[in-house]
């Protein structure tokens, strides 16, 4: 993406969480990017993949699919006017959060190994985990239909990075400094998730993740601390 000049983007998703936590805690399949697209830097993207990876357009949305079946997610965004900001608050957090993952954003060299030896290596620009946290807090509320059971693998990423990433507040503290109103959302959703529906997602998180090993008091605890935090702030 760099090397063509397609501006400023940021990798997202199962993949940038993994790679923020430095290991693989759950399969994913999918490649999700959200791109600044001001200057159309979308279209250039999908041609430069069609082109040069032999990808094959998504039939909904932005995106394609490459040769190996691998499919690349792309969110488009861009400058925004805060007196333009949707009224409901999960429209106007997606388009905040995604917007601040691409700000913060830093190049980052994925390595691929296979018995110790370098089989790939890239470098992207990668989400930090706070503005991870909020758009997963906020893409589990639009599940629907066929991606339903993707709010599991959100609660279950979400849980993953504040245990790890946030030990010292420093996830908690990046919510409280983040644009708009975008803190209150993710106090909001914390404790619907990690307080009021930690049992429900523990058992669930189980049953669908065999190696997770989550106990109900372990998502009160993360979610606690987290919340903790961005009130004392």
């Amino acid at each position: 993406m760099v090397s063509r000049g397609l501006g400023p983007y940021a990798l997202i998703g199962g993949l940038a969480v993994i790679a923020n936590l430095n290991r693989v805690h759950r399969a994913t399949g999918d490649i999700d990017t959200v791109v600044d697209d001001d200057e159309g830097a979308v279209a250039r993207l999908v041609t430069s993949l069609i082109e040069d990876a032999h990808a094959t357009p998504k039939n909904s949305g932005d995106g394609v699919v490459l040769a190996d079946g691998t499919k690349v997610d792309i969110i488009r965004t861009g400058a925004w006017d805060p007196d333009a900001l949707p009224d409901d608050d999960v429209q106007r957090v997606f388009i905040v959060a995604h917007w601040w993952a691409v700000q913060t954003a830093a190049p980052v060299r994925l390595v691929a190994l296979q018995d110790g030896t370098v089989t790939a290596e890239t470098v992207v620009n990668l989400a930090r985990p706070a503005p991870l946290v909020a758009a997963k807090l906020q893409s589990r509320l639009t599940r629907k239909g066929p991606t339903k059971d993707k709010e599991l693998s959100d609660a279950y990423d979400i849980y993953r990075l504040l245990d790890a990433c946030n030990r010292g507040g420093e996830i908690s503290n990046e919510l409280v400094a983040a644009p708009v109103d975008i803190s209150e959302f993710c106090l909001q959703q914390l404790q619907a998730v990690f307080i009021d529906g930690s049992d429900r997602w523990a058992r669930r998180i189980n049953v669908s993740f065999q190696a997770a090993a989550v106990s109900p008091a372990d998502f009160e605890v993360v979610g606690a601390l987290a919340i903790d935090r961005i009130r004392r702030r």
